[in-house]
């Protein structure tokens, strides 16, 4: 199975973004063959990535309610 091509693949038909408060972590949901074979060969939900993910959220959450004033 292929990978991902930002090219030629939308992002929405192939990946979900779930945020979960609770255990502070933000995945990378796949949606269709692709999208699996991409999370699983670029381990986009290794614990270093979702947690990052989860960091790199907070970040422009908290960046956007400043601003925001």
């Amino acid at each position: 199975m292929r990978l991902f091509n930002p090219r030629i693949d939308e992002w929405n038909a192939c990946f979900d973004f779930v945020l979960s408060p609770t255990s502070e972590a933000a995945r990378i949901v796949a949606k269709n063959d692709i999208g699996r074979a991409t999370v699983t060969r670029l381990r986009m939900n290794a614990p270093h990535a979702v947690r990052a993910r989860w960091l790199w959220f907070l970040t422009y959450a908290l960046e956007s309610e400043f601003l925001s004033d």
